[in-house]
């Protein structure tokens, strides 16, 4: 906090010219941009069933007065740094923040764990997503964001989950995958799914991990 110290200290003049509103923004604009507590302490952590994976959860989970608010997360595997910390969410005040939009989270198993919001479900029957690791490679880690988050970890090769997924909001409803193969790889793509032919659910989605990409099969 030193820097942030002096750094105040230099504009003081100036906020005395434009008044105690200006001198409260500036300081606090400063704290939430240079203090690295802000961003480094996780203000949520969990431990998969067996204990081999923790995801440590970082940022401003509340939805921010100014500017735009980001939560990273991170992954250790047995004790060791897996994935370094990565992003999963951001949004201004205008978005729905993270802890709003996430509230509940749960181990589907070992290495999946879905960050979730339980009135969700309970608005309507919830939709199937089924993830397929058609390639030979392991998938080191997973993001799914359709509504939820899903995160997998080492995804083997072959690999076909099915997944019970929040029904849409309304009848806009997206795909959004990243990750990674073990061998340091790419995946990704993200798409608009929405059928104005079919808008009473529930529906099936596929997500098809390919050696040449990532593809989207649905609504079924």
């Amino acid at each position: 906090m030193t820097n942030v110290k002096t750094w105040i200290k230099s504009i003081l003049p100036l906020c005395a010219l434009l008044g105690a509103s200006a001198l409260f923004v500036i300081i606090w604009i400063s704290v939430v941009l240079f203090d690295p507590g802000v961003n480094s302490t996780p203000f949520f952590a969990t431990r998969s069933p067996g204990g081999t994976y923790t995801v440590n959860f970082t940022g401003q989970k509340q939805r921010p007065f100014f500017f735009t608010n980001t939560v990273n997360y991170d992954v250790l595997k047995n004790g060791q740094l897996f994935l370094p910390s990565s992003h999963i969410h951001s949004g201004d005040a205008l978005d729905i923040s993270f802890e709003l939009a996430y509230p509940n989270h749960r181990w589907l198993n070992e290495d999946i764990l879905q960050l979730y919001r339980e009135q969700y479900f309970n608005d309507g029957k919830p939709d199937t997503l089924v993830v397929i690791n058609r390639t030979g490679q392991v998938i080191k880690y997973l993001k799914v964001d359709s509504v939820d988050k899903f995160l997998f970890f080492d995804l083997q090769p072959g690999a076909e989950v099915k997944l019970l997924n929040s029904p849409s909001r309304g009848d806009y409803k997206w795909l959004d995958v990243d990750g990674e193969f073990n061998d340091g790889r790419r995946i990704g793509r993200a798409e608009d799914l929405s059928d104005d032919n079919k808008l009473d659910g529930p529906f099936t989605y596929y997500v098809y991990v390919n050696e040449s990409g990532v593809a989207f099969k649905g609504p079924i």
